[in-house]
């Protein structure tokens, strides 16, 4: 599981504050002239932090841009958590339950798992004996 960074590095700090350069006036852009109409002030606001960023990367200011890098962590991971838990159910849901029930009408049962009131056991013997330089070779 993920973690909030509370303590990143000097390099996490630079990327992020050259990402941040470019991330924050793209997400002004679209949030003020695209998707909602936002007040043209919120627009500034985010030109005016990914400038401060990029400067504060380029400068070395770690110290500068480490409130806003701990910030955007502890607003990204609840939003992570549930998209993530959203995708994975999507996917079982979508994907594996229909493939699980195409493969349960079409009778296909890889794994042997039937039962059949006739075996005595449902042992498998197997022929060969392993060598034990073999258990290193596991595929």
């Amino acid at each position: 599981m993920n973690k909030i960074d509370l303590n990143p590095s000097a390099k996490d700090l630079r990327q992020f504050g050259g990402i941040g350069l470019v991330a924050y006036p793209l997400a002004g852009l679209m949030l003020t002239k695209w998707l909602w109409s936002l007040p043209e002030p919120v627009l500034w606001v985010l030109i005016g932090l990914g400038v401060w960023c990029g400067i504060a990367a380029l400068a070395n200011w770690n110290a500068l841009i480490k409130p806003i890098y701990i910030g955007m962590q502890i607003i990204a991971y609840p939003i992570g958590l549930v998209v993530s838990t959203l995708l994975l159910g999507l996917i079982y849901y979508g994907l594996f339950t229909p493939v699980g029930l195409l493969f349960r009408v079409l009778g296909r049962d890889s794994m042997n798992r039937k039962f059949d009131p006739t075996a005595d056991s449902y042992w498998i013997v197997r022929d060969e004996r392993r060598t034990p330089a073999s258990y290193f070779r596991l595929y």
